[in-house]
């Protein structure tokens, strides 16, 4: 993952995600990234892009390829067509949109 300025010159290089493929907008502070290569979510804080948290659990998310917030719930679709869902702390279910 890279930031960039407005002209696309790379100002910071980070990488704590491998093969991301999905994001979802938890709150207006708080993205949701499916990143396939680590088996894992990674919740990222929207203004450094620093992780903060991550979703999932050695023993069923496997591959997560798509997600959805909704109604206080994270959706990850996984690549074999599963679909887990989790469950959100109060204090990030203040969005639901999808990006």
């Amino acid at each position: 993952m890279c930031v960039v300025d407005d002209r696309g010159a790379v100002q910071r290089r980070d990488e704590q995600l491998s093969q991301p493929h999905h994001l979802a907008a938890v709150s207006d502070d708080l993205v949701a990234v499916a990143d396939c290569g680590n088996d894992c979510v990674k919740l990222l804080d929207a203004a450094s892009l620093s992780a903060v948290a991550l979703v999932g659990d050695d023993l069923h998310l496997r591959r997560p390829h798509r997600l959805c917030v909704r109604q206080g719930r994270l959706f990850v679709g996984q690549w074999d067509g599963r679909v887990l869902i989790y469950q959100l702390p109060v204090g990030l279910r203040t969005s639901t949109t999808n990006m």
